[in-house]
């Protein structure tokens, strides 16, 4: 679970940062719902599954470029959509002991907090929520 969870991190930050750099094309093309796919590591101490997540949504996006610190970006992320290219891979990482589909739909995540580090104009600290199987985990994350 840990593991999944910071592979499932790693690709949000990615998501973030693509929001933070487009905010006009996202508040403008909300319609068509975002671009590509969200990539995932996920293991445990026998195997590592790498996959997509085919669908995903951003279900609040604030951008205050004047105040960053106001500013937030919230990911809603379809269980269902995964794909690691092995149909029996994706039914298991389906199932309770990882993902557990049934009972959890959705991933979801929450970066807000913004503040400069002060080491380039686009440089930024954070402060994320990650809930998955309902668990959330709070963490902070830099973007440089």
């Amino acid at each position: 679970m840990k593991r999944m969870a910071l592979g499932l991190l790693t690709a949000v930050l990615s998501i973030v940062a693509l929001v933070m750099l487009e905010s006009e094309m996202i508040a403008h093309g909300a319609e068509t719902g975002p671009p590509g796919t969200i990539a995932f590591k996920c293991g445990n101490k026998l195997s590592t599954a790498n996959g997509v997540f085919k669908e995903w949504s951003l279900t609040s996006v604030k951008i205050d470029q004047e105040h960053p610190e106001n500013s937030s970006v919230e990911i809603e992320i379809k269980i269902d959509s995964l794909d690691t290219n092995l149909k029996m891979r994706n039914k298991d990482l389906k199932k309770k002991e990882f993902f557990y589909l049934e009972m959890y739909p959705a991933a979801t995540v929450k970066v807000y907090d913004f503040k400069s580090t002060k080491k380039s104009a686009t440089s930024y600290k954070a402060t994320m929520d990650i809930t998955i199987r309902g668990v959330k985990k709070t963490m902070p994350i830099v973007f440089d």
